[in-house]
């Protein structure tokens, strides 16, 4: 682990700012299939966020919290956990709360002020 000398905080990079390796990528970082798998789950939560923003701003969906820049942890958490694991999402766990089974129109329900929409996940 690398230490930034102004704030100690430990971290590992992989890349440097020209995109360069700067260590042997994970294990999991080699398989191509579930990069793509991650980065397409990415995506969609990034336009179903982008969809629920433009809902908000036209007054068909109340309070909405972005996800915006919080995609990757999303998909991570949404992909690590199993099934029987207790999930207790905070309120921008949306993507997440996704790939364990709740259905996005479920999402933009509950935002609308349907709190019965987030009894669809069990």
């Amino acid at each position: 682990m690398k230490r930034n000398p102004a704030c100690a905080i430990e971290y590992v990079q992989y890349l440097n700012d020209k995109g360069e390796l700067t260590q042997p990528l994970p294990q999991w970082a080699e398989q191509p299939k579930q990069l793509l798998h991650y980065y397409r789950e990415m995506v969609m939560a990034r336009h179903a966020d982008q969809k629920a923003i433009s809902l908000q701003r036209t007054g068909k969906l109340g309070t909405y919290p972005s996800i915006l820049g919080q995609e990757a942890i999303n998909v991570v958490i949404g992909s690590v956990l199993n099934k029987e694991d207790v999930f207790v999402p905070y309120y921008r766990d949306h993507t997440a709360m996704v790939m364990r089974g709740m259905k996005q129109a479920d999402v933009y329900r509950y935002w609308g002020g349907m709190n019965e929409a987030a009894l669809t996940l069990r």
